[in-house]
């Protein structure tokens, strides 16, 4: 008989759980995006320069420069109306959401519909993270209220004018597309 028990029966769980855990794991192949794919250490870790930050109208805003692009991330307080069903708090309403991402290009200026920013709380604008990648510009930001945090990543096809949306809230291991590929408005 072993003279820790109590030990050798947690370690058997901790093992036992983790070989179960690995046999119910998501396939590569099902993920939305590997971390090959985003690009971690490129998109994620590397510092990027500080945005220009103003206020039009009372609403905050910062924009980045992105090549050639210019790229304008806009945040209002919320209104209050109604029951909140976005993200960015557990409970509750925000108390600032996304109001519009605009993006000026020498290919023309274009506004991402507004029911693909409304719906995101608290947002962190000045931090956000671009990357151009041929004509896919890639915009990922992390929002929070503390609880409700939130991962956003917008893909946006520059050529052809669309965008698309996904979110992974904290509480959850993968992203979902929230909005497939919308026509930008000109």
């Amino acid at each position: 008989m072993s003279p820790f028990p109590r030990i050798h029966a947690f370690l058997c769980l901790v093992i036992g759980t983790s070989l179960v855990g690995s046999l119910f794991s998501v396939p590569e192949k099902d993920l939305l995006f590997t971390a090959k794919q985003l690009r971690f250490d490129d998109f994620f870790a590397k510092p990027h320069g500080k945005p220009t930050t103003g206020k039009v109208a009372g609403n905050s805003f910062a924009e980045y420069r992105v090549g050639k692009l210019t790229v304008r991330f806009t945040e209002a307080k919320f209104s209050g109306k109604g029951e909140w069903t976005g993200y960015g708090v557990d409970g509750g309403s925000p108390d600032r959401i996304l109001s519009s991402l605009k993006i000026w290009a020498p290919s023309g200026n274009f506004a991402l519909p507004e029911k693909m920013v409304t719906d995101l709380g608290n947002p962190n604008i000045e931090h956000c993270r671009t990357r151009l990648q041929g004509k896919q510009l890639d915009l990922a930001m992390v929002n929070s209220d503390g609880s409700g945090g939130h991962f956003v990543l917008y893909q946006i096809d520059l050529a052809k004018a669309k965008a698309r949306r996904f979110v992974r809230e904290v509480i959850n291991d993968e992203f979902t597309r929230t909005h497939d590929w919308i026509p930008l408005m000109k």
